[in-house]
């Protein structure tokens, strides 16, 4: 009876410090992020990071104005790429259609993920140094709202080799 107790006291206590730290992330509002115009932003405090991982996958691109980081398998190098200026603008001009203030609230389409039928996919986009993250979602099934970027990262990032 006692470590019922102890036990439901610990799941009480780490669902509310959960609770907490999410509702304690700062939000600058500095940032114009309701259409995600870009205009007084500098291009290089800009980077995109997209991962997914499951038990037999590893993916982590992150994406900057001159370099592309890939790392496709857990134990293996991150190799890095030259960004052309031609990608980074279909990246920027992709990611204006994205309202980045909501972005955390993108609900994902399914839920395969939570049984292995697909990897955790999350993207980040981070300005200056706020960071614009999404919940997590299927790899290959991203929420309305972010799919024709998600798609631009990884036909970028897959074609690149």
């Amino acid at each position: 009876m006692m470590k019922f107790i102890l036990s439901l006291f610990m799941v009480i206590s780490m669902a509310k410090e959960c609770t907490n730290n999410r509702q304690s992330e700062p939000v600058s509002s500095d940032i114009n992020t309701e259409n995600s115009s870009e205009e007084n932003q500098s291009e290089d405090n800009i980077t995109f990071e997209y991962s997914a991982i499951s038990r037999g996958t590893y993916i982590k691109y992150i994406i900057t104005k001159k370099t592309i980081s890939l790392q496709k398998d857990l134990n293996s190098e991150t190799v890095l790429k030259p960004s052309t200026q031609a990608n980074w603008n279909k990246l920027l001009s992709s990611m204006k259609t994205i309202n980045l203030k909501n972005i955390s609230e993108l609900k994902a389409p399914t839920k395969t993920r939570f049984y292995d039928g697909a990897a955790t996919a999350q993207l980040k986009i981070i300005l200056n140094d706020t960071t614009f993250e999404t919940q997590s979602f299927d790899h290959g099934t991203p929420p309305k709202a972010i799919e024709a970027f998600v798609k631009d990262i990884l036909s970028l990032c897959e074609n690149i080799e």
